[in-house]
């Protein structure tokens, strides 16, 4: 993942993310973090590919409810 190799190599987690989200004390969700959205394959480098767009959507509601308590309307 070459986009994502420079990305950290750039602009470090630990010196970047973390801080921003230390400095405006506002939660953050990593998709590092969790395996159901760490694996997917950007093809072109930086968009996930129209399939995969539905599945990480899916797992990240799913984490926005269980773990952050996040309620959705069904409509």
């Amino acid at each position: 993942m070459p986009m994502l190799g420079g990305e950290n190599n750039a602009f470090p987690r630990d010196k970047y993310w973390d801080p921003l989200l230390a400095f405006t004390n506002c939660p953050g969700l990593h998709f590092a973090d969790y395996p159901a959205l760490d694996h997917f394959v950007c093809p072109e480098l930086s968009h996930l590919a129209p399939a995969d767009c539905i599945i990480f959507t899916k797992n990240l509601i799913e984490i926005l409810k269980t773990e952050h308590g996040w309620k959705f309307s069904e409509h």
